[in-house]
């Protein structure tokens, strides 16, 4: 499938794939046979983090903060959770789920997730460690000369 704004083609990109300092996680909610998995990464932005949770392979809540990533400070900042969450109930217009006793368990859950992950990963550092091939040199091609006043 092609998206196109304005009629120019929207280039998609796997989130999975792209993240860096991956972890494969597993949570067992109640109820449920099967445990769930759960990818952590870091991402390379940095606005745009949180948990992804799909429902059938269709995204219905996209970057929810959890654990570290509510408080006002950078612990936490850049880790993506990407989980299926089929065991959980959409509302009817499929833009989020039912408020109810697995839904704030999972999210307690994951929330605990991941911290473990970030500590794991960056220990008690608030900014997330960037290895060398993560560096990329921004050069703007001109400079501008801000005047004076």
């Amino acid at each position: 499938m092609q998206i196109f704004v304005r009629s120019v083609k929207v280039k998609t990109k796997l989130i999975k794939k792209s993240l860096s300092k991956t972890l494969v996680d597993t949570y067992k909610p109640h109820g449920v046979d099967k445990p769930q998995k759960i990818v952590f990464g870091f991402t390379q932005e940095t606005d745009n983090y949180g948990i992804m949770m799909y429902y059938r392979n269709r995204l219905i809540r996209s970057y929810v903060r959890v654990g570290y990533q509510i408080k006002p400070n950078s612990m936490g900042a850049g880790v993506i959770g990407i989980i299926e969450c089929n065991y959980l109930t959409p509302t009817h217009n499929k833009q989020d789920f039912d408020y109810n006793k697995h839904y704030r368990s999972t999210m307690f859950a994951l929330g605990q997730k991941l911290n473990d992950y970030w500590n794991e990963k960056c220990g008690d550092q608030e900014v997330p460690p960037q290895t060398v091939s993560e560096l990329v040199p921004i050069s703007c091609g001109y400079s501008v000369r801000i005047p004076t006043v």
